[in-house]
């Protein structure tokens, strides 16, 4: 009965990476990797890392989602283009390593070799993650941020039109 939450939230990410692969409308894929999104947070909370769940929920399904659903309006897909994507039942062969490695993963957990451990967050990873991001690594910190305003800024001069009708 421990496991209960765990299956619902492992149950619900497959549920949602199925959707976001399979589904023929952009924005109904983009709210099933919002629903994979916010089950991963539920993993992380399960582990004790409630920062990187906190992370998972604004970052991911907060920022991301909201800019994939940016992209799919200002593209405005029609139909036509939509109604192209067919399924080929032959594809599915290329799910098998994929699920290989799910059961390879699976029986390694279950055998108890060590390999795969969980347990505990270490108490104070945060406070030493803030340390080192504000410390050590100052420098490419802020410039990972500069690239990320000149990206912006390139985005949105790209898609600004000019008055003369461009």
């Amino acid at each position: 009965m421990d496991n209960l939450p765990f299956l619902i939230l492992s149950l619900l990410a497959v549920i949602g990476a199925i959707g976001v692969i399979s589904l023929r409308s952009p924005v109904n894929a983009v709210l099933c990797l919002l629903l994979t999104m916010v089950s991963l947070a539920g993993h992380y909370a399960m582990l004790n890392a409630p920062f990187m769940a906190a992370v998972q929920v604004i970052v991911y399904a907060g920022a991301i989602i909201i800019l994939f659903l940016f992209v799919v309006v200002l593209l405005n897909l029609r139909e036509d283009v939509l109604k192209k994507r067919t399924f080929k039942p032959s594809r599915m062969w290329y799910a098998l390593p994929g699920l290989g490695v799910l059961l390879v993963l699976t029986g390694l957990f279950r055998a108890g070799t060590g390999w795969i451990s969980g347990g505990p967050a270490e108490p104070g990873t945060i406070e030493a993650l803030g340390h080192s991001l504000f410390t050590r690594w100052l420098y490419p910190f802020e410039l990972t941020g500069v690239l990320l305003l000149a990206a912006m800024v390139g985005a949105v001069a790209m898609t600004r039109r000019n008055d003369s009708g461009e």
